[in-house]
């Protein structure tokens, strides 16, 4: 009976569609310790522009191309960067920060190529997206290091940034700053109904904590995940190939931005981004779950739909459609073994990785057993930070990283 009912809930999951208004409110921002200095060192730890931590690309005039864009100035790795276009080095950029914050310091990362440094950038902010007030214009200098001023403190919720500089050059910034606190909670955002992502149709469906995905065209990708706090984190896959993204969404909830690796949190495989805008109407799609197709093909599926709480307790209504889809998973392979493996980087300690990754996977464990799932072909590994492929210490690694895994291993 009960196997029964989790068929029947899994079928609503993947043939239902979540209204645009259901939300998941977001747990407070996860508090992450210093990088390690020897590999890729974390300078954007402290900046409130940082996509791992809700801030969001509204609106841009332009970039060389989608893997040198404006959410690549955001995404705080030191060797990725925004290109303006050949000969335009003049642009705007329009960023929304995760929440409404107090700024103390403005400023930017740029190159020690003096061609590629702008010769100047213009720094206004907006309470609400509509009035700006210019708050500072800085002259960087041909270096690699971080360059900040302080400015008044001022209360903002948007950044618009300006580059000007010679028509013959391009323009680089590799990261943008904006150093401050926030000055209140993170409110929750939507993902689901109908928009255009890089030019594509596409629409994406809420059940609790899970989302998924599809854009439609002749480079169509499809996209399976959840929301952990501003981030919405997913995989996702083009004909064969595959990856993970972070997406955020502004304020409004009426456009998005994203960073794409492919297959692996390894900062040389960050990709393009995805840029998108709500639309009010989308042609029917049979959006059905990609799990399955993800799992076969990358032989593992990230249960990012898997809500905890501050305790690493699963909230039980936002995890039920992705405890499901792990169910439906398990049970459509009868003959093959998994593993469930909990990563885990919020700590500097791997003794206290390990120790949360633990409770994770029991409270895992402990649904998918009260779910009537033979757990007999499932092992469970509380990896914490020791399973790795490289060095995890970015802010946007961690976010990623951070996860359980349905592993198959036939």
């Amino acid at each position: 009976m009960r196997a029964a009912a989790v068929v029947l809930f899994l079928l609503i999951l993947l043939s239902g569609c979540s209204s645009p208004e259901e939300t998941v409110s977001p747990p407070a921002r996860l508090k992450l310790p210093p990088a390690p200095t020897e590999v890729h060192v974390d300078s954007d730890i402290d900046n409130l522009l940082n996509i791992a931590y809700g801030a969001s690309v509204v609106h841009r005039t332009g970039e060389h191309h989608l893997e040198q864009s404006a959410v690549h100035a955001i995404d705080g790795i030191g060797t990725t960067a925004w290109f303006s276009p050949p000969g335009g080095a003049s642009q705007t950029m329009l960023f929304s920060l995760p929440t409404e914050s107090r700024i103390e310091r403005l400023g930017v990362s740029v190159t020690a190529d003096v061609a590629r440094v702008p010769a100047e950038v213009k720094f206004e902010i907006s309470a609400d997206g509509e009035l700006w007030r210019e708050v500072l214009v800085m002259k960087p200098e041909p270096t690699a290091a971080t360059q900040l001023e302080d400015i008044l403190h001022s209360r903002a919720t948007h950044l618009r940034v300006s580059t000007g500089g010679d028509p013959r050059h391009w323009a680089v910034l590799r990261s943008i700053h904006a150093v401050g606190h926030e000055l209140s909670p993170v409110k929750p955002r939507t993902i689901a109904g109908c928009w255009t992502v890089n030019e594509m149709p596409s629409t994406f469906m809420q059940q609790g904590a899970s989302v998924i995905g599809e854009f439609r065209g002749e480079r169509g990708v499809i996209v399976d995940g959840g929301i952990s706090g501003p981030v919405v984190r997913l995989m996702w896959m083009r004909g064969p190939l595959w990856g993970y993204a972070a997406l955020t969404l502004a304020p409004d909830s009426r456009t998005l931005s994203a960073l794409t690796f492919h297959e692996e949190m390894v900062v040389e495989y960050a990709g393009a981004a995805w840029f998108g805008e709500r639309v009010e109407e989308c042609e029917p799609s049979a959006l059905a779950s990609p799990a399955q197709r993800i799992l076969d093909h990358a032989r593992r599926w990230s249960m990012f739909g898997l809500a905890f709480d501050d305790h690493d307790r699963l909230v039980g209504e936002a995890s039920r459609p992705a405890l499901d889809t792990a169910a439906a998973l398990i049970a459509a392979k009868p003959s093959s073994r998994f593993a469930i493996v909990v990563h885990e980087y919020r700590s500097a300690e791997s003794e206290e990785n390990r120790r949360h990754a633990s409770v994770r996977a029991d409270e895992i464990r402990t649904a998918l057993t009260n779910l009537g799932v033979d757990l007999s072909r499932v092992e469970f590994e509380a990896a914490g930070s020791e399973r790795n492929i490289a060095p995890v210490t970015l802010t946007i690694q961690r976010l990623l990283s951070s996860r359980a895994d349905l592993e198959l291993r036939e």
